[in-house]
């Protein structure tokens, strides 16, 4: 877990986001492991709202270069 001014910041930002009823779209290929990295304060704000989780699936174009 990373105990620094990021966690802060991206809890803060997204209570100001919340809070204005703003739509805040949130990437990872982290999947469970955000909440072991960020904490549960940041997950807990990411997931506590109306959260629709998008899975994509297909080939990665890194890997075929």
């Amino acid at each position: 877990k990373y105990n620094n001014v990021t966690e802060e910041y991206f809890c803060n930002m997204l209570s100001e986001r919340m809070a204005s009823g703003k739509y805040t779209f949130f990437t990872s290929n982290l999947g469970k492991q955000v909440q072991d990295i960020y904490g549960d304060r940041f997950y807990s704000r990411i997931f506590s709202q109306k959260t629709l989780l998008i899975n994509l699936h297909g080939k990665d174009l890194r890997l075929s270069k």
